[in-house]
């Protein structure tokens, strides 16, 4: 054992150099009062990330709670109430372990509440996700919709699976689906309800050495199934299905025959009446003439 620990000692004199000094982390006040306020600013983050969250729950509609269940937030909102009572037990813990009187503590949150937002700084270690969606540093998806990572609600089997089939489709029909597209009657009024009108995405070109640039494609008219693998979407199908099929006696063919057909009639009310998206000015370059990626490692 002695020798063991002679040996980690001459490693680590090695390693640090015989004039090497520790420096100690929490031993000034200022280092420890600025540590209280951040836990404290993190805190105070949480609580109103908490507050928005709970407020977008009661502003949500039927249709989007029946499909994604709640929202497609990362952390659950039990998660979120957690987080301000743990941080609230780690500056208590944090008093206790270095002795601090509750004076300065009370002191430095009460500076730290008094002081105005805008007053404060904004580098970029300090900023927290919340100041960074309130448009310091706006980030968003920008690049292709049906590449984006598979959500805890969807099919991973059906979502690559119909990124496949329409990917394939969209290759090999692509001119007939820009031209249903682009038709200006009731039948182009359902295919732009059906079809993801063009859109330009952004990527990276990781092939060029150095600073990767970021490269624009447009996307034309084109199927996207990707909706169809939501796993709520699935149950309330199969739970409509077996009840319309119980009191009816009709077999399943039937039963998605006429609910099809309904879905159509739906989708020309609503062109009728003008919901329906306008024809875009889709040029024919927009059409690509290149084998799509068929791999999805989403």
């Amino acid at each position: 054992g002695r020798g063991y620990s002679k040996w980690v000692q001459s490693h680590l004199v090695d390693l640090e150099g015989p004039t090497f000094q520790y420096k100690p982390i929490l031993m000034a006040d200022a280092n420890i009062q600025a540590f209280i306020r951040v836990v404290k600013e993190a805190e105070i983050q949480a609580v109103t990330r908490l507050q928005e969250e709970l407020q977008k729950e009661e502003q949500q509609g039927f249709w989007e709670w029946l499909f994604t269940g709640g929202g497609s937030d990362k952390y659950t909102l039990v998660e979120r109430k957690n987080v301000p009572i743990f941080l609230s037990s780690s500056i208590k813990n944090f008093i206790n372990l270095f002795q601090i009187p509750e004076d300065s503590v009370d002191n430095v949150t009460r500076s730290f509440v008094s002081t105005p937002t805008s007053s404060r700084p904004a580098s970029i270690n300090e900023m927290s996700p919340t100041m960074m969606r309130k448009g310091l540093y706006e980030l968003k998806y920008e690049g292709d919709p049906d590449l984006q990572p598979i959500r805890s609600y969807e099919c991973a089997f059906l979502v690559r699976f119909f990124y496949h089939l329409c990917a394939w489709i969209n290759y090999n029909y692509s001119g007939q689906i820009v031209g249903l597209y682009r038709r200006r009657d009731v039948v182009g009024g359902v295919f732009r309800q059906v079809l993801c009108g063009p859109q330009v995405v952004y990527h990276f070109d990781k092939r060029v050495p150095g600073m990767s640039p970021r490269v624009s494609t447009s996307l034309p008219p084109r199927l996207s199934l990707r909706g169809l693998a939501n796993y709520y979407l699935l149950v309330y199908s199969g739970i409509f299905l077996v009840l319309v099929t119980s009191t009816t006696r009709l077999t399943v063919p039937a039963v998605s025959v006429v609910f099809l057909c309904l879905w159509v009639v739906f989708m020309v009310v609503r062109w009728s009446l003008g919901y329906a998206p306008l024809v875009p000015d889709v040029r024919v370059h927009d059409v690509s003439d290149s084998r799509p990626n068929f791999s999805f490692s989403g």
